[in-house]
């Protein structure tokens, strides 16, 4: 679909006669309507790449709709809400909610509930046919009730289910947006954008609203699912300016005034179309059949098949015995009267069929994840896809990013290097200027003209900023942590952050990606003329390995430039590395006229190739950032092992900071060797290169550092060159300067593996000479292993590297998406995997569970499973821990319904075949089935978990869920039901002193018993059924659960009242004192069979338990 058609499908929308009079005077007071605007946005989407806009347009545009551009809107709640009511809300059409009424006709489609219906029904229409024995329409109604409150039970269940889910997807789907009001940039809910507001956008934002851009860096969109273009588009200021809802944003950053929100925006328009929210609306994934469910409904078909067979042989045996007996034996003709008694054999087959076939498994399934996920989001994971919650129990593999999920992501310089001199203790720095308003710092010993390249350099290449506190304490940041430390830093050095970027126009950005590590910014000071004779600086901050093998030159305390050494520059390096802090290097460089185009720095981003730009620089200083461990990472780490789970942890910081924090928080043992890190070949094109060569070879060093020295001093613009005519002098010179540079990097490297087998062969674990089974290495050393020529797994390879790796540093993206794709089809390996940025969308949507950071762009939070609401490493234990709980209760409910269905089933054949009739009647069973599928699942599938889940191996999904121990407790507790059952149908009535059922007509005080004593042991099972391990504490933590216990009561109490008081619907008599304690009694033998049942082979981590053999870090260690 065409640009133009989605807003051709708005303007025909805006044009309907759908506002009053009123409601068009109100939208006129903004100086455009919604078709105003809906005709502007259509014009400006047919400007294409190559096509121009009036400069001013977004200016006139948002004079029109009474907004600036410079200063937003103003925050007046009164006026933002007109506006929203004359222009339209940010609000889009939600799915349907289901009602309580469709959620109970649903309950009804069961196929035995139907049976079930119509055999009472009819029950009830013979009864008043035919007459009969008086209350015989007792039996029909009482199955009509208890149909009635299964469906009921069924129908509120899942409708709190659907409350809940709706919740949590609402949470799901909440964002912030950051938008300009009364001058400052605030975060606000996506809900309250409005027209008209100034809108900025960064890199892994979704678009929440349609708008034009005005201002922007090298931005292209994704834009595929609104036009069905699959081609990136590059949107720029004064050509293609139309920011389209739903697009995102892949790179880039910049500002937009909206334009269109809601129904009204491309996205509106599509899903208003639809009718509704589509099917990829936020929440689905919480709607969803999970793999467990499907499992779990495939095991109810079979168990099913078997009681429809108990229920086809019991009908066959009753009405068989009873026609032999009525129409051989007596020689009766047949009579209408006979067919209540035929269809009193059909209710009981039925009702075998209803109490054999486990509905109730598949609800608690769900009843478990609606639990976990609940309590799961009071541990900060927001579940967005239900089946990452039961997966996360079956995780042998969590790969882990570094900063701000094991750290606290509050970082801080505390070490730099600036000019030749090193400065340690910057602490008092760091208490000095609260936000960079100018303030002199307390100082440090460096030239003013170095300071001045220190601070504007962080000023003019940074996005972040600093706020006062409103309480007057820490500064508050916004944006970049990393740059906000460096914000942080200049503030100290007393610079005004917001003042040097007034004083430079940004001419084109290079921004940081996970691929370059590095972010560049050519700036022009002061008012460029426009004719290209001023000239600009780059300025450069990144990845320390990478920008000093961009450097050539180095910054002296005077304020001269003068040669780098390698050797000095390697020194550096392994200076800064054994302390495990971030290192940044902070360069620039001076750009003559000849590199940048005629018409000047100023001509337009598109048309200056920044990262041609990035050689040659100069090496301003060197910092050490620290971002301290939290402080519960380590116990995480430590539970994260016992229970059998590899923690990996894949970063794209540098190797030997990478390793560092492993160290600290125990991914790798104390006493591992750092890796030895050298400078790396940043990624650059050929000119580029050359470009460091010329500038490295073709000047005095003297001379160039005057001219540094002179602009840092007088805020001039840079030293100019000697026009374009010395571009031909300085090429002379690029072949053979670039040739001697190689050579001495080649030398470098040599000397680096040398010394790296002096100690001890560390270049083993090192990021530049990894050697296959390496605990630490870097992402290109990976993919030098598993990668084919071709770009190909080596899966042979990556399987033998695999298992030792712990530690990746310079990992990229496109690493942690083929370590999930090289995973894929193992059965062994379940791998969780941890992403903030756009680029780490298909990795988190590829593995097994992905978490995205509640702090990461819009594109990972909606490619991710699970979000981390507090970016912690600790939460994601938490998921474990719930994720394996959920295999626990569905373990428990399966321990204790195949006793109930062999036991119910077994019985009532029996009775048929013996006594031609079932000792538990049609209510009574359907009674039991209560039990079993809704309370028991309530109350056996919601009990919060305990550290002892994780000491056991990860759950494997390939392995059945009807262990060796767990069929030992459901044989040994149905062999032990079926005795007792036997003993009291055919002999109760001897032991207990009471008459024959089959003696009597109507409820007998001997099958009372029987009823009794069955529903009793299933109680006191339910108790056994909480713990599946053996242990031999059936009662510990029992009243920690108020939820059980309270299900528990309720059981009992409802058993007393149909015992006591059911009479002619329950076929019950009360029941003495002495015979409740009978009853209790025989019940509670279910505890001393389940105690001796632990005390036989097998047991649970003995035999073939739930959980896989994988021993993740076990064996590792």
């Amino acid at each position: 679909m065409h640009v133009r058609s989605v807003r051709a499908r708005a303007v025909e929308t805006a044009e309907r006669p759908q506002e009053t009079d009123d409601t068009a005077a109100t939208q006129g007071i903004y100086g455009m309507t919604v078709q105003d605007l809906a005709r502007f946005a259509e014009e400006l989407a047919e400007q294409g790449e190559g096509c121009s806009v009036e400069r001013n347009a977004a200016e006139r545009l948002a004079e029109r709709l009474y907004s600036s551009l410079t200063s937003g809107l103003a925050s007046d709640a009164d006026e933002l809400a007109r506006r929203a009511a004359a222009l339209g809300s940010n609000s889009l059409p939600e799915r349907d909610q289901v009602s309580f009424g469709e959620l109970l006709g649903r309950s009804l489609e069961d196929f035995t509930l139907r049976v079930l219906l119509a055999a009472g029904a009819l029950s009830l229409v013979l009864e008043g046919v035919l007459g009969g024995e008086a209350g015989g329409w007792v039996e029909g109604a009482a199955i009509l009730a208890a149909v009635a409150v299964v469906a009921l039970v069924t129908a509120t269940n899942d409708y709190q289910k659907e409350r809940q889910f709706r919740a949590l997807s609402a949470l799901s789907s909440a964002a912030n947006v950051t938008v300009l009001r009364d001058g400052r940039t605030q975060e606000i809910d996506t809900g309250k954008l409005v027209v008209g507001d100034v809108m900025l956008f960064d890199t892994g934002d979704i678009l929440p609203a349609d708008g034009m851009l005005f201002q922007g860096n090298e931005i292209r969109a994704d834009e595929s699912h609104l036009t069905g273009e699959s081609e990136d588009v590059l949107k720029r200021p004064g050509g293609a300016a139309l920011m389209l809802s739903g697009a995102k944003v892949l790179e880039g950053y910049g500002r937009m005034v909206v334009t269109a929100v809601g129904l009204n925006s491309a996205q509106g328009q599509i899903l208003g179309s639809l009718g509704g929210a589509t099917q990829g609306a936020p929440g689905d994934g919480l709607r969803e059949t999970t793999a467990l469910q499907r499992k779990l409904e495939g095991m109810a078909g079979q168990i099913g098949g078997f009681g429809l067979a108990a229920a086809l042989l019991s009908l066959a045996a009753m009405a068989g015995q009873f026609s032999w007996a009525e129409f051989v034996v007596a020689g009766r003709p047949w009579a209408w009267e006979l067919l209540p008694r035929y269809l009193h054999f059909v209710i009981t087959a039925i009702t075998i069929v209803v109490v054999a076939v486990p509905e109730g498994l598949p609800l608690a399934v769900t009843v478990a994840l609606a639990f976990s996920v609940k309590r799961m989001l009071s541990e900060n994971n927001l579940v967005r896809t239900l089946s990452a919650a039961e997966t996360m129990g079956a995780a042998t593999t969590i790969c882990t990013d570094k900063t701000g999920t094991l750290t606290q992501n509050e970082m801080a310089v505390v070490r730099m290097w600036a000019a030749g001199s090193e400065f340690r203790d910057l602490a008092a720095l760091r208490e000095a200027a609260p936000c960079g308003n100018g303030a002199p710092g307390p100082g440090l010993a460096l030239d003013a003209a170095v300071v001045a390249l220190i601070t504007e350099g962080i000023a003019v290449n940074s996005t972040a900023e600093l706020r006062p506190s409103p309480d007057g304490g820490r500064n508050l940041q916004v944006g970049n942590r990393t740059e906000c430390a460096l914000l942080t830093l200049a503030a100290g050095l007393g610079a005004n952050y917001a003042a040097a970027r007034a004083r430079h126009q940004q001419a084109a950005v290079a921004p940081f990606s996970s691929e370059r590590k590095r972010m560049s910014t050519l700036a022009v000071p002061g008012e460029p003329s426009g004719n290209g004779a001023s000239g600009a600086r780059l300025y450069c901050k990144g990845a320390a390995e990478i920008v000093l093998r961009l450097c050539t030159r180095r910054l002296l305390p005077d304020g001269r430039a003068a040669e780098l050494p390698i050797e000095e520059m390697q020194e550096l390096l392994e200076s800064f590395s054994t302390d495990g802090n971030r290192m940044l290097a902070l360069a620039y460089r001076d750009v003559p006229n000849a590199e940048l185009p005629e018409e000047g720095p100023m001509c337009g981003a598109e048309e200056v190739d920044v990262a041609g730009l990035e050689a040659g620089l100069v090496l301003v200083a060197l910092v050490g950032i620290e971002d301290p461990l939290r402080r519960e990472v380590p116990e995480a780490i430590r539970q994260c092992q016992r229970a059998g789970i590899t923690v990996r942890m894949l970063t794209g910081d540098n190797a030997v900071t990478a390793a560092a924090i492993a160290r600290q928080c125990g991914i790798l043992p104390p006493d591992a060797p750092l890796p030895y890190l050298t400078p790396v070949m940043a990624t650059m094109d050929e000119p580029a290169q050359a470009s460091a060569a010329s500038d490295a070879h073709s000047a005095p060093a003297d001379s160039a550092s005057s001219a540094h020295a002179d602009h840092a001093r007088s805020g001039a613009g840079p030293a100019s060159s000697s026009g374009r005519g010395g571009a031909g002098a300085a090429s002379s010179s690029r072949a053979a300067g670039r040739g001697l540079r190689a050579a001495l990097w080649g030398e470098l490297d040599r000397r680096a593996e040398g010394r790296d087998e002096g100690r001890g062969n560390r270049a083993d674990r090192s990021g530049a000479g990894c050697r296959e089974g390496s605990a630490v290495m870097t992402g290109p050393e990976f993919r030098k292993q598993v990668l084919r020529p071709d770009g190909s797994l080596d899966r042979e390879a990556f399987m033998a590297l695999w298992p030792s790796l712990r530690v990746m540093g310079r990992c990229s993206p496109n690493d942690k998406y083929t370590i999930v794709q090289a995973l894929q089809g193992d059965s062994d390996e379940v791998v969780a995997m941890t992403g903030d940025g756009t680029n780490d969308a298909p990795a988190l949507r590829l593995a097994d569970v992905g978490f995205a950071m509640n702090s990461g762009t819009s594109i990972a939070k909606e490619a991710s499973d699970i979000l981390l609401l507090d970016d912690n490493f600790a939460s994601v234990v938490s998921a474990v821990r719930w994720g394996r709980n959920v295999y626990a209760g569905i373990t428990k409910f399966l321990q204790f319904q195949l006793v109930v269905n062999v036991v119910a089933v077994a019985t009532a054949a029996v009775g048929a075949f013996a006594l031609q009739e079932s000792p538990l009647t049609a209510v009574q069973m359907l009674w039991v089935n209560l039990i079993m599928d809704s309370l028991a699942s309530l109350a056996l599938a919601t009990e919060a978990p305990t550290d002892a889940v994780l000491d056991l191996p990860p759950y494997s999904p390939s392995q059945p869920l009807l262990t060796p121990s767990v069929l030992k407790s459901v044989a040994g507790q149905s062999v032990f039901q079926l005795a007792v059952m036997c003993v009291l149908v055919f002999h109760g009535d001897a032991l207990f002193g009471v008459p024959a059922a089959a003696s009597l007509q109507g409820p007998s005080a001997h099958y009372t018993l029987v009823f009794n004593a069955f529903v009793m042991m299933q109680l006191f099972n339910q108790v056994n059924a909480r713990k599946i391990y053996d242990e031999p504490n059936v009662l510990a933590g029992v009243l920690d659960n108020r939820l059980f216990l309270g299900i528990l009561g309720s059981e009992l109490l409802l058993q007393a009242l149909i015992v006591q008081f059911g009479g002619e619907v329950f076929a019950t008599q009360p029941l003495s004192a002495e015979q409740w304690g009978a009853c209790v009694g025989i019940g509670a033998l279910s505890l001393l069979v389940r105690a001796v049942l632990c005390a036989l082979p097998p047991h649970p981590r003995a035999g073939a338990s739930l959980a896989s053999g994988s021993g993740g870090d076990a064996d590792a260690e």
